[in-house]
């Protein structure tokens, strides 16, 4: 069937952006922003997709650590802050083998990129602006994989997230949301009381927050009231209303 005028020039389009993208994507990686601006002006459709070299325009940008570039994209073009490179499609159909690796910035988004090459003030950009520091690449890593051998990166991650509320936090970062683990339940909480009349909040025991603890577990019968004996006597712990009585 002939081609319709519509599909022709939407053809010549794709092509026109292609070529201005042997431009646009190299300005992105040196830092040319205004070069930026005029492609994307032009050709906005492109703004997400991986370039020749198989990588986007705000990967190229975060991966040398151009900040006016990544904020541009982000704020101004509304770039996606999880665009991905281009898949490595060998890899996807394992045509060799099972020793077959896949490139490191296959799949990888602009804070990959700015994690492996410790460029802090992007990365913290970035995840300001809803960054997803668990997505991983076909390498099956996460951007904080990418950022462990930087001590500022890996630092600044160890800070931002939530290592753990019991006495003995992990020492490793987390590779996964909590949701997704399937350790769950693990014992990693702290328990607290506040008598009535007193602004202080006490810890319990470790005997006593342990039996909380497993009052609370999925696989467990739900217990409204729980018994806690102690050296002065005998308490108990409302689940429902969070109240704690007893006797010293």
């Amino acid at each position: 069937s002939s081609l319709s005028m519509g599909v022709l020039h939407s053809f010549h389009r794709e092509l026109q952006g292609l070529l201005a993208s042997l431009e646009a994507f190299p300005a992105a990686f040196n830092g040319q922003l205004d070069v930026v601006k005029k492609f994307i002006r032009e050709y906005p459709t492109f703004k997400d997709k991986p370039g020749l070299w198989e990588t986007t325009l705000l990967f190229s940008a975060a991966r040398n650590n151009h900040l006016d570039i990544v904020k541009y994209l982000i704020e101004e073009a509304r770039c996606s802050v999880n665009a991905q490179n281009q898949r490595d499609v060998n890899f996807a159909l394992k045509t060799s083998g099972k020793d077959f690796a896949p490139r490191p910035t296959a799949a990888s988004t602009a804070l990959h990129g700015a994690c492996f090459y410790n460029h802090l003030n992007v990365v913290k950009y970035l995840i300001r602006h809803g960054a997803d520091y668990f997505s991983r690449n076909q390498a099956n890593e996460t951007p904080i994989n990418n950022g462990e051998q930087h001590a500022d990166i890996k630092n600044f991650f160890r800070d931002y997230l939530i290592m753990g509320y019991s006495i003995a936090a992990s020492e490793r970062i987390p590779n996964q949301p909590i949701m997704d683990n399937d350790r769950r339940p693990i014992q990693d909480c702290m328990w607290e009381y506040k008598p009535i009349q007193d602004p202080k909040w006490y810890k319990f025991t470790a005997t006593e927050a342990t039996s909380l603890h497993k009052a609370l577990l999925p696989s467990k019968e739900f217990q409204q009231q729980v018994y806690l004996k102690v050296a002065r006597g005998l308490y108990s712990v409302s689940i429902i209303e969070f109240l704690r009585s007893g006797r010293h």
